[in-house]
Protein backbone atom coordinates (compact mmCIF):
# COMPACT_ATOMS: atom_id res chain seq x y z
CA UNK A 1 0.00 0.00 0.00
CA UNK A 2 1.53 3.26 -0.90
CA UNK A 3 2.16 5.32 2.15
CA UNK A 4 0.05 8.73 2.37
CA UNK A 5 2.04 12.26 2.17
CA UNK A 6 3.65 14.29 -0.36
CA UNK A 7 3.68 12.49 -3.47
CA UNK A 8 6.54 10.28 -4.22
CA UNK A 9 9.67 11.25 -6.66
CA UNK A 10 7.95 9.19 -9.56
CA UNK A 11 9.70 7.65 -12.29
CA UNK A 12 9.39 7.49 -16.27
CA UNK A 13 9.90 4.52 -18.27
CA UNK A 14 11.25 4.39 -22.05
CA UNK A 15 8.82 2.41 -23.78
CA UNK A 16 10.10 2.97 -27.42
CA UNK A 17 11.90 6.14 -29.37
CA UNK A 18 8.88 8.43 -29.04
CA UNK A 19 6.88 6.66 -25.56
CA UNK A 20 8.14 7.84 -22.40
CA UNK A 21 5.44 6.99 -19.64
CA UNK A 22 5.58 9.22 -16.54
CA UNK A 23 4.23 7.76 -13.64
CA UNK A 24 4.03 8.78 -9.28
CA UNK A 25 1.57 7.63 -6.59
CA UNK A 26 -0.12 9.93 -3.85
CA UNK A 27 -2.79 8.50 -1.07
CA UNK A 28 -3.45 5.37 -2.93
CA UNK A 29 -3.55 6.86 -6.06
CA UNK A 30 -1.31 6.46 -9.06
CA UNK A 31 -1.38 8.73 -11.92
CA UNK A 32 0.66 7.82 -15.22
CA UNK A 33 0.42 10.07 -18.33
CA UNK A 34 2.73 9.18 -22.04
CA UNK A 35 4.90 11.45 -23.46
CA UNK A 36 6.60 11.52 -26.97
CA UNK A 37 9.89 13.11 -25.05
CA UNK A 38 11.64 12.64 -22.02
CA UNK A 39 12.17 16.55 -20.84
CA UNK A 40 8.22 16.70 -21.55
CA UNK A 41 7.32 13.30 -19.02
CA UNK A 42 9.88 14.99 -16.49
CA UNK A 43 8.25 18.88 -17.09
CA UNK A 44 5.18 16.57 -15.95
CA UNK A 45 6.13 15.06 -12.72
CA UNK A 46 8.02 18.68 -11.89
CA UNK A 47 4.53 20.27 -12.33
CA UNK A 48 3.02 17.34 -10.17
CA UNK A 49 5.26 17.82 -7.90
CA UNK A 50 5.04 21.37 -6.96
CA UNK A 51 1.79 20.75 -5.69
CA UNK A 52 1.95 20.11 -1.71
CA UNK A 53 -1.75 19.60 -0.95
CA UNK A 54 -4.31 17.27 -1.93
CA UNK A 55 -6.25 20.26 -3.51
CA UNK A 56 -3.11 21.71 -5.37
CA UNK A 57 -2.82 17.94 -6.66
CA UNK A 58 -6.11 18.00 -8.09
CA UNK A 59 -5.92 20.98 -9.66
CA UNK A 60 -2.35 19.98 -11.04
CA UNK A 61 -3.25 16.58 -12.66
CA UNK A 62 -6.67 18.66 -14.13
CA UNK A 63 -3.92 21.35 -15.56
CA UNK A 64 -1.44 19.05 -17.15
CA UNK A 65 -4.25 17.34 -19.03
CA UNK A 66 -5.52 20.70 -20.36
CA UNK A 67 -5.81 20.54 -23.96
CA UNK A 68 -5.86 23.66 -26.08
CA UNK A 69 -9.01 22.86 -27.61
CA UNK A 70 -10.19 22.82 -23.82
CA UNK A 71 -8.25 26.23 -22.95
CA UNK A 72 -10.02 28.14 -25.68
CA UNK A 73 -13.69 26.86 -24.99
CA UNK A 74 -12.81 27.82 -21.32
CA UNK A 75 -11.11 31.19 -22.83
CA UNK A 76 -14.42 32.12 -24.66
CA UNK A 77 -16.69 31.27 -20.90
CA UNK A 78 -13.86 34.11 -19.48
CA UNK A 79 -14.53 36.40 -22.30
CA UNK A 80 -18.47 35.98 -22.57
CA UNK A 81 -19.16 39.70 -21.93
CA UNK A 82 -17.35 40.89 -24.41
CA UNK A 83 -18.12 42.69 -27.74
CA UNK A 84 -16.28 40.47 -30.03
CA UNK A 85 -17.14 36.95 -28.09
CA UNK A 86 -19.35 35.99 -31.38
CA UNK A 87 -16.89 36.66 -33.69
CA UNK A 88 -14.32 34.43 -31.50
CA UNK A 89 -16.84 31.83 -30.91
CA UNK A 90 -16.91 31.51 -34.89
CA UNK A 91 -13.01 31.46 -34.97
CA UNK A 92 -12.14 29.41 -32.07
CA UNK A 93 -14.70 26.97 -33.47
CA UNK A 94 -13.25 26.89 -36.55
CA UNK A 95 -10.05 26.05 -34.86
CA UNK A 96 -10.83 23.46 -33.24
CA UNK A 97 -13.06 21.71 -35.86
CA UNK A 98 -10.09 21.74 -39.24
CA UNK A 99 -7.35 21.72 -36.71
CA UNK A 100 -7.67 18.14 -34.20
CA UNK A 101 -4.06 17.27 -34.21
CA UNK A 102 -3.09 20.98 -32.36
CA UNK A 103 -6.04 21.90 -30.79
CA UNK A 104 -6.56 17.98 -29.21
CA UNK A 105 -2.40 17.53 -27.94
CA UNK A 106 -2.12 19.05 -24.02
CA UNK A 107 -1.12 22.74 -23.82
CA UNK A 108 2.40 21.30 -22.35
CA UNK A 109 3.17 19.35 -25.24
CA UNK A 110 2.59 21.51 -27.71
CA UNK A 111 5.94 23.42 -28.73
CA UNK A 112 6.97 26.26 -31.16
CA UNK A 113 7.41 23.21 -34.30
CA UNK A 114 4.02 22.01 -33.87
CA UNK A 115 2.77 26.06 -34.62
CA UNK A 116 5.25 26.24 -37.53
CA UNK A 117 3.46 23.50 -38.78
CA UNK A 118 0.11 25.09 -38.53
CA UNK A 119 1.21 28.37 -39.93
CA UNK A 120 2.47 26.62 -42.93
CA UNK A 121 -0.97 24.77 -43.22
CA UNK A 122 -2.10 28.01 -43.12
CA UNK A 123 -0.18 29.56 -45.62
CA UNK A 124 -1.83 27.66 -48.28
CA UNK A 125 -5.29 28.76 -47.42
CA UNK A 126 -5.61 31.98 -46.13
CA UNK A 127 -3.98 35.33 -46.14
CA UNK A 128 -0.90 36.12 -43.39
CA UNK A 129 -3.81 38.69 -41.57
CA UNK A 130 -6.34 35.93 -41.16
CA UNK A 131 -3.25 33.49 -39.81
CA UNK A 132 -2.05 36.35 -37.29
CA UNK A 133 -5.58 36.18 -36.03
CA UNK A 134 -5.49 32.64 -35.11
CA UNK A 135 -2.12 33.48 -33.71
CA UNK A 136 -3.72 35.54 -31.05
CA UNK A 137 -6.57 33.97 -30.03
CA UNK A 138 -4.10 30.74 -29.42
CA UNK A 139 -1.75 32.82 -27.39
CA UNK A 140 -4.00 34.62 -25.33
CA UNK A 141 -5.57 30.98 -24.53
CA UNK A 142 -1.87 30.02 -23.45
CA UNK A 143 -1.80 33.12 -21.52
CA UNK A 144 -5.47 32.66 -19.53
CA UNK A 145 -4.29 28.99 -18.75
CA UNK A 146 -0.77 30.03 -17.23
CA UNK A 147 -2.67 32.93 -14.60
CA UNK A 148 -6.09 31.57 -15.04
CA UNK A 149 -6.32 27.61 -15.35
CA UNK A 150 -3.93 26.64 -12.86
CA UNK A 151 -0.94 25.99 -15.57
CA UNK A 152 1.71 26.54 -13.65
CA UNK A 153 5.38 26.99 -15.54
CA UNK A 154 3.69 26.90 -18.84
CA UNK A 155 5.67 28.24 -21.97
CA UNK A 156 3.68 30.35 -24.45
CA UNK A 157 5.34 28.86 -27.94
CA UNK A 158 4.10 32.17 -29.60
CA UNK A 159 6.45 35.06 -29.64
CA UNK A 160 6.59 38.23 -30.73
CA UNK A 161 8.67 37.09 -34.09
CA UNK A 162 5.99 34.42 -35.07
CA UNK A 163 3.84 36.41 -36.71
CA UNK A 164 3.70 37.04 -39.87
CA UNK A 165 4.20 40.47 -42.43
CA UNK A 166 0.57 41.05 -43.22
CA UNK A 167 -0.38 42.88 -46.76
CA UNK A 168 -0.68 46.78 -46.82
CA UNK A 169 -4.29 47.50 -45.54
CA UNK A 170 -7.25 48.52 -47.93
CA UNK A 171 -6.83 51.69 -49.14
CA UNK A 172 -10.04 52.62 -51.48
CA UNK A 173 -10.87 56.36 -52.52
CA UNK A 174 -14.40 56.54 -53.22
CA UNK A 175 -13.99 58.44 -57.01
CA UNK A 176 -16.50 61.19 -58.28
CA UNK A 177 -17.75 58.85 -60.61
CA UNK A 178 -18.26 55.60 -58.37
CA UNK A 179 -20.30 58.15 -55.76
CA UNK A 180 -22.25 59.91 -58.86
CA UNK A 181 -23.09 57.15 -60.25
CA UNK A 182 -24.31 55.06 -56.93
CA UNK A 183 -26.07 57.74 -56.07
CA UNK A 184 -27.85 58.35 -59.45
CA UNK A 185 -29.18 54.70 -59.03
CA UNK A 186 -29.76 54.52 -55.35
CA UNK A 187 -33.53 55.84 -56.44
CA UNK A 188 -35.05 52.47 -58.30
CA UNK A 189 -32.96 50.71 -55.68
CA UNK A 190 -34.81 52.18 -52.81
CA UNK A 191 -37.76 51.25 -54.22
CA UNK A 192 -37.66 47.61 -54.67
CA UNK A 193 -35.90 47.57 -50.69
CA UNK A 194 -37.60 49.52 -49.03
CA UNK A 195 -34.31 50.91 -47.46
CA UNK A 196 -33.17 54.71 -47.93
CA UNK A 197 -29.52 53.29 -49.20
CA UNK A 198 -28.88 56.33 -51.18
CA UNK A 199 -29.46 58.52 -47.69
CA UNK A 200 -27.53 56.16 -45.75
CA UNK A 201 -24.35 56.34 -47.94
CA UNK A 202 -24.19 60.35 -47.58
CA UNK A 203 -24.72 59.74 -43.87
CA UNK A 204 -21.74 57.13 -44.13
CA UNK A 205 -19.64 60.01 -45.99
CA UNK A 206 -20.77 62.86 -43.39
CA UNK A 207 -20.13 60.95 -39.98
CA UNK A 208 -17.39 58.14 -40.85
CA UNK A 209 -20.10 55.55 -38.91
CA UNK A 210 -19.76 51.96 -39.29
CA UNK A 211 -22.83 50.32 -41.25
CA UNK A 212 -23.56 48.55 -37.87
CA UNK A 213 -23.55 51.93 -35.97
CA UNK A 214 -25.72 53.53 -38.63
CA UNK A 215 -28.11 50.35 -38.05
CA UNK A 216 -28.39 51.46 -34.54
CA UNK A 217 -29.04 54.87 -34.57
CA UNK A 218 -32.32 55.29 -32.35
CA UNK A 219 -34.50 58.65 -32.43
CA UNK A 220 -34.03 58.76 -29.30
CA UNK A 221 -29.99 59.25 -29.14
CA UNK A 222 -30.63 61.62 -31.91
CA UNK A 223 -30.92 65.84 -30.76
CA UNK A 224 -31.60 67.42 -34.04
CA UNK A 225 -31.38 70.88 -32.38
CA UNK A 226 -27.38 70.43 -30.86
CA UNK A 227 -26.60 68.08 -33.85
CA UNK A 228 -25.65 65.23 -32.66
CA UNK A 229 -26.43 61.08 -32.12
CA UNK A 230 -25.27 59.29 -29.81
CA UNK A 231 -24.29 55.39 -30.26
CA UNK A 232 -24.29 53.37 -26.98
CA UNK A 233 -22.64 50.59 -27.83
CA UNK A 234 -19.92 50.90 -30.54
CA UNK A 235 -17.42 48.26 -31.90
CA UNK A 236 -14.70 48.75 -29.42
CA UNK A 237 -17.08 48.25 -26.62
CA UNK A 238 -17.33 52.86 -25.71
CA UNK A 239 -20.13 54.90 -26.22
CA UNK A 240 -19.33 58.12 -28.77
CA UNK A 241 -21.24 61.04 -29.59
CA UNK A 242 -21.19 62.16 -33.22
CA UNK A 243 -21.76 65.46 -34.56
CA UNK A 244 -24.13 66.05 -37.03
CA UNK A 245 -23.57 69.09 -39.90
CA UNK A 246 -26.20 70.84 -41.40
CA UNK A 247 -26.54 68.50 -43.85
CA UNK A 248 -26.35 65.03 -41.95
CA UNK A 249 -29.41 66.93 -39.43
CA UNK A 250 -31.46 67.54 -43.50
CA UNK A 251 -30.83 63.58 -43.94
CA UNK A 252 -31.96 62.62 -40.74
CA UNK A 253 -35.46 64.61 -40.96
CA UNK A 254 -36.24 63.27 -44.04
CA UNK A 255 -36.55 59.81 -42.23
CA UNK A 256 -38.69 61.24 -39.56
CA UNK A 257 -38.12 62.56 -37.03
CA UNK A 258 -39.64 59.85 -34.59
CA UNK A 259 -40.44 59.25 -30.95
CA UNK A 260 -38.14 56.32 -30.82
CA UNK A 261 -37.17 53.09 -33.09
CA UNK A 262 -34.52 52.57 -35.86
CA UNK A 263 -33.72 55.92 -37.79
CA UNK A 264 -32.29 54.05 -40.92
CA UNK A 265 -32.50 50.30 -41.01
CA UNK A 266 -31.25 46.87 -39.60
CA UNK A 267 -28.14 45.76 -40.77
CA UNK A 268 -28.79 42.97 -42.89
CA UNK A 269 -31.39 45.43 -44.41
CA UNK A 270 -28.40 47.78 -45.44
CA UNK A 271 -26.45 45.16 -46.53
CA UNK A 272 -28.67 43.77 -48.96
CA UNK A 273 -29.62 46.84 -50.23
CA UNK A 274 -25.96 47.72 -50.80
CA UNK A 275 -25.22 44.64 -52.92
CA UNK A 276 -28.27 45.04 -54.77
CA UNK A 277 -26.76 48.68 -55.90
CA UNK A 278 -23.74 47.65 -56.13
CA UNK A 279 -24.72 44.82 -58.82
CA UNK A 280 -26.54 47.54 -60.74
CA UNK A 281 -23.84 50.16 -60.68
CA UNK A 282 -21.23 47.73 -62.34
CA UNK A 283 -23.95 47.13 -64.47
CA UNK A 284 -24.55 50.59 -65.62
CA UNK A 285 -20.59 50.73 -65.64
CA UNK A 286 -19.91 48.41 -67.94
CA UNK A 287 -22.66 49.89 -70.01
CA UNK A 288 -21.09 53.35 -70.06
CA UNK A 289 -17.88 51.92 -71.15
CA UNK A 290 -19.42 49.96 -73.96
CA UNK A 291 -20.43 53.51 -75.07
CA UNK A 292 -16.90 55.45 -74.23
CA UNK A 293 -18.83 57.49 -71.50
CA UNK A 294 -17.18 56.39 -68.64
CA UNK A 295 -13.18 54.93 -67.88
CA UNK A 296 -12.33 51.03 -68.59
CA UNK A 297 -11.19 50.08 -64.83
CA UNK A 298 -14.82 51.84 -63.50
CA UNK A 299 -16.80 48.45 -63.60
CA UNK A 300 -13.69 47.03 -61.42
CA UNK A 301 -13.28 49.58 -58.88
CA UNK A 302 -17.10 49.51 -57.82
CA UNK A 303 -16.69 45.73 -57.61
CA UNK A 304 -13.66 46.03 -55.27
CA UNK A 305 -15.76 48.94 -53.19
CA UNK A 306 -17.07 47.67 -49.87
CA UNK A 307 -19.11 49.65 -47.37
CA UNK A 308 -16.37 49.73 -44.79
CA UNK A 309 -14.67 51.82 -47.68
CA UNK A 310 -17.16 54.82 -47.05
CA UNK A 311 -15.97 55.11 -43.26
CA UNK A 312 -12.32 55.24 -44.51
CA UNK A 313 -13.43 57.89 -47.25
CA UNK A 314 -14.89 60.04 -44.25
CA UNK A 315 -11.94 60.14 -42.26
CA UNK A 316 -9.92 60.80 -45.09
CA UNK A 317 -12.21 63.79 -45.85
CA UNK A 318 -12.08 64.60 -42.31
CA UNK A 319 -8.07 64.79 -42.54
CA UNK A 320 -8.13 66.82 -46.03
CA UNK A 321 -11.23 69.51 -45.51
CA UNK A 322 -10.57 70.29 -41.92
CA UNK A 323 -7.08 70.31 -40.69
CA UNK A 324 -8.06 69.00 -37.23
CA UNK A 325 -5.89 67.43 -35.63
CA UNK A 326 -5.65 63.72 -34.62
CA UNK A 327 -8.19 64.37 -31.00
CA UNK A 328 -10.41 65.65 -32.93
CA UNK A 329 -11.03 63.30 -35.77
CA UNK A 330 -10.89 60.66 -33.50
CA UNK A 331 -13.64 62.22 -31.51
CA UNK A 332 -15.77 62.17 -34.64
CA UNK A 333 -14.76 58.42 -36.34
CA UNK A 334 -14.23 56.74 -32.71
CA UNK A 335 -11.08 55.14 -33.72
CA UNK A 336 -8.76 54.75 -30.09
CA UNK A 337 -4.95 55.51 -30.63
CA UNK A 338 -3.49 58.05 -33.05
CA UNK A 339 -1.81 54.78 -34.28
CA UNK A 340 -5.46 53.08 -35.80
CA UNK A 341 -5.41 56.73 -37.78
CA UNK A 342 -1.98 56.22 -38.98
CA UNK A 343 -3.24 54.76 -42.78
CA UNK A 344 -3.98 58.15 -42.99
CA UNK A 345 -1.32 60.49 -42.23
CA UNK A 346 0.01 60.48 -45.74
CA UNK A 347 -3.69 62.37 -46.75
CA UNK A 348 -2.47 65.22 -44.33
CA UNK A 349 1.11 65.48 -46.07
CA UNK A 350 -0.83 65.84 -49.14
CA UNK A 351 -2.94 68.56 -48.39
CA UNK A 352 -0.02 70.25 -46.28
CA UNK A 353 1.65 70.26 -49.17
CA UNK A 354 -1.44 71.56 -51.50
CA UNK A 355 -1.32 74.44 -48.71
CA UNK A 356 2.23 75.27 -49.07
CA UNK A 357 2.00 75.47 -52.83
CA UNK A 358 -1.21 78.04 -52.48
CA UNK A 359 0.81 79.95 -49.64
CA UNK A 360 3.86 79.96 -52.46
CA UNK A 361 2.30 81.07 -55.53
CA UNK A 362 -0.48 83.43 -53.43
CA UNK A 363 2.33 85.97 -53.32
CA UNK A 364 2.89 86.04 -57.41
CA UNK A 365 -1.07 86.26 -57.50
CA UNK A 366 -1.53 89.29 -54.85
CA UNK A 367 1.16 91.47 -57.21
CA UNK A 368 -1.10 90.79 -60.35
CA UNK A 369 -4.13 91.44 -58.25
CA UNK A 370 -3.14 94.78 -57.06
CA UNK A 371 -4.81 97.74 -58.48
CA UNK A 372 -7.71 95.59 -59.68
CA UNK A 373 -11.31 95.87 -58.51
CA UNK A 374 -12.10 93.73 -55.48
CA UNK A 375 -14.39 90.31 -55.95
CA UNK A 376 -17.68 89.76 -55.00
CA UNK A 377 -16.83 86.18 -53.62
CA UNK A 378 -13.58 86.48 -52.42
CA UNK A 379 -12.83 84.13 -49.52
CA UNK A 380 -11.47 84.33 -46.45
CA UNK A 381 -8.03 83.61 -45.84
CA UNK A 382 -9.08 80.83 -43.08
CA UNK A 383 -8.28 77.32 -45.55
CA UNK A 384 -10.70 75.57 -43.40
CA UNK A 385 -13.92 78.23 -43.68
CA UNK A 386 -12.34 78.11 -47.09
CA UNK A 387 -13.23 74.94 -47.49
CA UNK A 388 -16.42 75.27 -45.60
CA UNK A 389 -17.80 77.72 -48.09
CA UNK A 390 -16.93 75.87 -50.71
CA UNK A 391 -19.30 72.89 -49.44
CA UNK A 392 -22.07 75.63 -48.51
CA UNK A 393 -21.93 76.79 -52.16
CA UNK A 394 -22.07 73.70 -53.83
CA UNK A 395 -24.97 71.75 -52.25
CA UNK A 396 -28.40 73.31 -52.31
CA UNK A 397 -29.94 71.44 -49.20
CA UNK A 398 -26.76 73.10 -47.23
CA UNK A 399 -27.56 76.51 -48.62
CA UNK A 400 -31.73 76.29 -47.81
CA UNK A 401 -31.03 75.16 -44.43
CA UNK A 402 -28.69 78.22 -43.86
CA UNK A 403 -30.97 80.94 -45.36
CA UNK A 404 -34.10 79.69 -43.81
CA UNK A 405 -32.06 80.03 -40.42
CA UNK A 406 -30.56 83.42 -41.05
CA UNK A 407 -30.29 86.60 -42.98
CA UNK A 408 -28.06 86.69 -45.86
CA UNK A 409 -25.75 89.57 -44.35
CA UNK A 410 -24.96 86.98 -41.55
CA UNK A 411 -24.60 83.89 -43.09
CA UNK A 412 -21.84 85.85 -45.73
CA UNK A 413 -20.40 87.34 -42.49
CA UNK A 414 -19.83 83.81 -41.27
CA UNK A 415 -18.10 82.62 -44.21
CA UNK A 416 -15.87 86.27 -44.73
CA UNK A 417 -17.90 86.26 -48.07
CA UNK A 418 -19.72 89.25 -49.59
CA UNK A 419 -22.87 88.97 -49.74
CA UNK A 420 -23.08 89.58 -53.59
CA UNK A 421 -21.59 86.09 -53.18
CA UNK A 422 -24.60 84.17 -51.27
CA UNK A 423 -26.91 85.57 -53.44
CA UNK A 424 -25.27 84.31 -56.65
CA UNK A 425 -25.01 80.72 -54.64
CA UNK A 426 -28.46 80.88 -54.52
CA UNK A 427 -29.37 82.03 -57.54
CA UNK A 428 -27.19 79.09 -59.05
CA UNK A 429 -28.23 76.18 -56.98
CA UNK A 430 -31.95 77.43 -57.07
CA UNK A 431 -32.83 77.99 -53.65
CA UNK A 432 -35.28 80.45 -52.50
CA UNK A 433 -34.44 83.13 -50.30
CA UNK A 434 -36.72 85.15 -47.69
CA UNK A 435 -38.78 87.40 -49.36
CA UNK A 436 -37.15 91.26 -48.27
CA UNK A 437 -37.98 92.35 -44.81
CA UNK A 438 -38.89 89.03 -43.34
CA UNK A 439 -36.27 89.17 -40.82
CA UNK A 440 -36.99 92.69 -40.14
CA UNK A 441 -40.63 91.22 -39.35
CA UNK A 442 -39.20 88.90 -37.14
CA UNK A 443 -37.41 91.40 -34.75
CA UNK A 444 -40.11 93.54 -35.07
CA UNK A 445 -42.64 91.10 -33.27
CA UNK A 446 -39.70 89.41 -30.82
CA UNK A 447 -39.30 93.02 -29.75
CA UNK A 448 -43.54 93.55 -29.72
Amino acid sequence: MARKGRPNSGSIIERGPYQFCARFSHDGRRESRTFETRPLAEQWLAGIKAAQDKGRLTKAIDARDLTLADALNRRLEMCADQKSNVEQERQTQRLIEKFPDLTGKRLYEIDEIDILGFIEEREEQVANGTINRDLSLISNAFNRARSRMHCVGLTNPIGPTTRLKEAKGRDHRLAADEEELLLRLAHPVEALTHTPIGSIIRFALGTAMRKSEIARVDWRNVNLDRGTVLIPDTKNGSPRTVPLGLAMRALVREQGPGASGCVWATTSAISSAWQRLKRVAIAEAQQLVSAGVALSDLPGRLLDLRFHDLRHEATSRLIERTGWDNARIRAVTGHKTDAMLARYTHLRTASLASELAALEGGAVANLHAMGACERDDRQPDDPSIRAQWKAVATNATLLKLLISSKPIAEVAKEFGVSDVAVHKACKRLGVEKQRRGFWLEGRRAKAA
